[in-house]
C-alpha cells in the first residue's frame, strides 16, 4: 500500500495561553488608512423615469443626425469634460451609447416593445472606441423602472424593493466606480455627467436629479493598501496561511517567514472564502441574522506592465486588497463593510510585518508625501481596527457550531448512500493504515466503490472541510484538521461500533465487487457508479450539500491577469516556482519548517 507518513491525527502543540488560542479580539491602530478602490452603486431617481426618457430621446436624435446607432466601440461624442474624479486637469471625451436590455412594455396591440439602456463613460479616443485609461472610473448605465415593465415573454418584470419595502417607479442608475471615498462623492461624480450634458447640449437633465435614499445600494466594495515589492512575498505567505487555515483547519503557527516567492511579472494571489467570520474578524452587517456579505476576498497583485516602470514609480509596486465579493447592501451598511474589510486587510499586513516604511503612495493612497513625511490629508489619519488573536480557536468553535453539526448529519445520518459513512469509518477505525494518509486506491479496495466514486465522494467531503487531499505524486487523503477529526470521531462512535462497522463495510465491498464481476466477467474495467447524493428530505435540519457556482472572471479586464492556474504561467516563471517549492519541500522534510510554512526555532 502506498503511504504518506504525515500524521492526520497529531494534535496542535499550541497551549491555551499561546497567541493562536487566545480568543479575545484586540483593538489595534495603524498610522494610515486603506483607500477605497472599486465599488458598484445602484439607485433610482424620484422622477417617474423622466431622466431615462430624456436620454432615450437624445439617443434617437443623435442617431438620426449622424446616421448610425451609438455603440460601445463607436459611441456618440457629446463633448469633453475634465471630471473631478481624475487627478489631473486633462479633458476626456464623453461617449454616449445604448444596448438592448431584454425588458420593455406592451403597446395597445399587446406587442412587446423593448427598451435600450443608456450609457455614459469617458473615452480616450472616441473614434476608435478606446476607453479612458484613468485609474479612477465612473461608468453609468440607465434603465427605466416601473410596474409597466415586462420581459420578452410578456411576463411582469420584477425588480428589487427598496430598503423600506416599497418598489419605486423611476430612472434606475447603475454606476461602476473606482476610488470614490464614500457614497456622497459617488453621487456627486454621477451628477457631473448630467450637468455636463446640460451645459454642452442645452438639455435639462439636472431638473430630474432626485436620488431616492431608500434605493441606494452598493456591492463589490474594495479597500487597498499599496506597499513595496520587497514585502510582496511576506504578504503572499500570510494569505497562503489563511487559505490553509480556512480550507484545511491546519493548526500550525500563524506567523510568516522571511521568504520572497516570485510569482512572475503579472502577479496575483488571492483567497476567497465565506469563513472569514469564523476566524474572528469584524462581523459586518447582518440581514435576518445572517451575514449580508456572503464572501470576502483578500488578494495581492501587480499591474501587467509593472516591470516597465522604475522602483520610483508606484506602478512598479503591488497592492493588497480586500473585497466584499457577494451581497448587495443598502447605503446604511457602508461603514460596517469598510470596518470588516479593513480588519481583514490591516491584520494580514500586520502579520506580514508590513509597516509604514513599506508603504508606497500613489495618486489616491497617500499615507506619505514625496519627501517621506506624513501626508496632511484627513482621509489618511490613524485607523483603529479589530484584530483577532485566536483565529484557530475561532475556527474550532465554528466546527463545534450548528452549521458543522448539520454538515455531519447530512453525510452520516441522512445520506441515501453508505459511501460517505464507509469512507469516514475506514479513515477513522481501520487499523491497517495506522493513522496515516491513504490513497484513493486504498479506499477503493476497502469500500468496493469505483475509483471515480471514491474521487467524487472525497471531493465533497473535502469541500465540507472534513477531509483534505494532498498531491504528493498521487492523491493522499487525510483529516482536514484536528478539530474535524475529533468532531467526526465523536459522531461515528455515537452511531457505529468500530469492529462491527468494519465488518459490514467489508461485506458490502465484496458484494459490490462481485456484482460488477457478474455484470461483465471479461471486463476488468470498473464502470463509474451513478452520482451519489445526500437525501435532504429526511431531516429539515440536514444541510443541503451542493456545489457552489464558479466565481465569474471578467475577461475584459486588461489591467491585471490571474496566474493562479499553471496554464497562465510562462515556462521560466513556472520553473522558478517549481524550484522554490522544491526547496520548501526539502526544508519541511528536514524539519526546518512545519507543515504550515513556519520556521522551526
Amino acid at each position: 500500500m502506498e503511504r504518506n507518513n504525515s500524521n492526520p491525527h497529531k494534535s496542535s502543540e499550541n497551549t491555551p495561553e499561546s497567541r493562536e488560542n487566545r480568543t479575545n479580539t484586540s483593538t489595534e491602530h495603524a498610522n494610515y488608512t486603506p483607500r477605497t478602490h472599486g465599488v458598484d452603486v445602484f439607485f433610482q431617481l424620484r422622477d417617474e423615469n423622466r431622466l431615462y426618457d430624456a436620454l432615450a430621446d437624445l439617443q434617437c436624435k443623435l442617431c438620426t443626425e449622424v446616421g448610425y446607432n451609438g455603440r460601445s466601440d463607436h459611441p456618440h461624442h457629446v463633448g469633453d469634460i475634465s471630471p473631478s474624479w481624475t487627478p489631473d486637469d486633462d479633458e476626456h471625451h464623453v461617449g454616449f451609447y445604448s444596448s438592448s436590455t431584454g425588458i420593455g412594455h406592451l403597446n395597445k396591440n399587446r406587442d412587446f416593445v423593448g427598451y435600450d439602456d443608456q450609457r455614459l463613460r469617458l473615452f480616450e479616443d472616441i473614434n476608435d472606441g478606446k476607453g479612458a485609461t484613468t485609474a479612477a472610473k465612473c461608468t453609468l448605465t440607465l434603465e427605466p423602472r416601473g410596474p409597466h415593465l415586462v420581459n420578452k415573454q410578456k411576463d411582469s418584470f420584477g425588480y428589487p424593493k427598496a430598503v423600506d419595502g416599497h418598489r419605486y417607479a423611476g430612472t434606475y442608475i447603475k454606476a461602476q466606480i473606482s476610488y470614490a471615498q464614500d457614497l456622497d462623492e459617488v453621487l456627486d461624480w454621477i451628477s457631473e455627467y448630467f450637468q455636463h450634458l446640460d451645459d454642452e447640449l442645452g438639455t435639462s437633465l439636472m431638473t430630474h436629479w432626485d436620488p431616492i435614499a431608500e434605493t441606494l445600494y452598493f456591492s463589490g466594495l474594495e479597500r487597498y493598501v499599496r506597499h513595496n515589492l520587497g514585502s510582496m512575498g511576506r504578504i503572499i505567505h500570510t494569505e497562503r496561511n489563511t487559505s490553509r487555515l480556512i480550507h484545511t483547519g491546519n493548526e500550525g503557527e500563524e506567523g510568516t517567514i522571511e521568504e520572497d516567492i516570485r510569482h512572475g511579472d503579472h502577479s496575483l494571489f488571492s483567497v476567497s472564502s465565506t469563513e472569514f467570520e469564523h476566524l474572528g474578524y469584524t462581523i459586518g452587517p447582518r440581514r435576518d441574522g445572517k451575514l449580508a456579505v456572503k464572501k470576502d476576498k483578500i488578494k495581492t497583485y501587480r499591474a501587467k506592465n509593472a516591470n516597465r516602470h522604475s522602483e520610483a514609480n508606484y506602478r512598479h509596486h503591488p497592492k493588497t486588497e480586500t473585497k466584499a465579493v457577494k451581497g448587495k447592501l443598502h447605503a446604511s451598511a457602508w461603514g460596517e463593510v469598510i470596518d470588516r474589510l479593513d480588519s481583514i486587510l490591516l491584520h494580514h499586513l500586520d502579520m506580514a510585518a508590513i509597516g509604514e516604511e513599506d508603504l508606497v503612495a500613489d495618486d489616491y493612497f497617500r499615507p506619505i508625501d514625496k519627501n517621506g513625511e506624513p501626508e496632511n490629508d484627513e482621509t489618511f489619519e490613524s485607523r483603529e481596527y479589530h484584530a483577532p488573536t485566536g483565529r484557530i480557536v475561532s475556527l474550532r468553535k465554528a466546527w463545534e457550531g450548528e452549521d458543522a453539526r448539520r454538515k455531519l448529519e447530512g453525510f452520516i445520518l441522512h445520506s441515501n448512500t453508505e459511501s460517505y459513512k464507509d469512507i469516514l469509518n475506514i479513515l477513522m477505525f481501520d487499523p491497517e493504515h495506522q493513522g496515516t494518509s491513504v490513497t484513493y486506491k486504498y479506499l477503493q479496495e476497502k469500500t468496493g466503490l469505483s475509483y471515480s466514486s471514491v474521487q467524487r465522494n472525497v471531493t465533497k467531503l473535502t469541500d465540507a472541510r472534513i477531509l483534505h487531499k494532498i498531491n504528493d505524486g498521487c492523491i493522499f487523503v487525510r483529516w482536514a484538521s484536528q478539530a474535524a477529526f475529533e468532531r467526526v470521531r465523536e459522531w461515528l462512535r455515537n452511531f457505529f461500533d468500530p469492529k462491527r462497522v468494519l465488518n459490514d463495510i467489508k461485506k458490502r465491498a465484496e458484494s459490490k465487487v462481485a456484482a460488477r464481476a457478474g455484470e461483465d466477467d471479461e471486463s476488468e474495467e470498473i464502470e463509474e457508479e451513478p452520482e451519489e447524493e445526500v437525501d435532504e428530505n429526511n431531516d429539515d435540519e440536514s444541510e443541503e450539500i451542493e456545489e457552489e457556482p464558479e466565481e465569474e472572471v471578467d475577461e475584459n479586464n486588461d489591467d491585471f491577469i490571474d496566474i493562479s492556474s499553471n496554464d497562465m504561467l510562462e515556462d521560466d516563471v513556472r520553473a522558478g516556482l517549481e524550484e522554490v517549492f522544491e526547496e520548501a519541500r526539502k526544508r519541511m522534510e528536514a524539519g526546518e519548517w512545519d507543515d504550515f510554512g513556519t520556521v522551526q526555532l
